[in-house]
């Protein structure tokens, strides 16, 4: 928790939210020791920042992450010519996907199924067991992680009862 004390040292006005900051970080630090993922959606501003924060788990943030040796060698295995350059460039990926980028997908959800259920039916397919959601809103000041704990979702309430949201 010692990168907890240095935010709070660095945003003292973050000090209400200490409780929930540990409870956030001690489920992601779950999820991700345990080989999930975290899911992401937001509309609007919170949209870029679902990007934005998947961006920044895909790859290495404050300091470079890299491969496991193990990683590298599959890699400089697999390919004699470029194994070795992704080997010593690629970073061990905090897997996030963005509920955001699939235009396609979520018109058609919209317009078959209603607006309410577009972030609903992404994580639906693509949850697995493990895997926690960070759902983003309302002027950024409703943000949520679904996981462990079983909190409301607005209308999304049916992602609640989905298996892929237990950790046992």
């Amino acid at each position: 928790m010692k990168h907890i004390e240095k935010l709070m040292r660095r945003y003292p006005a973050l000090g209400p939210c200490r409780a929930d900051i540990e409870k956030a970080a001690a489920l992601l630090t779950g999820v991700f020791g345990g080989g999930g993922k975290l899911l992401i959606c937001g509309n609007g501003g919170s949209a870029s920042d679902a990007e934005h924060i998947a961006g920044e788990l895909m790859k290495g943030f404050e300091k470079r992450r890299p491969l496991k040796p193990s990683e590298k060698a599959a890699l400089a295995a697999a390919d004699s010519e470029l194994g070795g350059f992704l080997a010593d460039n690629l970073q061990s990926p905090l897997k996030a996907l963005p509920l955001t980028g699939m235009p396609a997908l979520s018109t058609a959800v919209q317009n078959d199924m209603g607006e309410s259920l577009v972030f609903a039916q992404q994580a639906y397919a693509f949850a697995e067991k493990g895997d926690a959601l960070l759902v983003a809103g309302k002027g950024h000041e409703n943000y949520q992680i679904i996981g462990q704990e079983k909190n409301p979702m607005d209308d999304r309430e049916m992602l609640r009862r989905h298996r892929a949201f237990e950790n046992d």
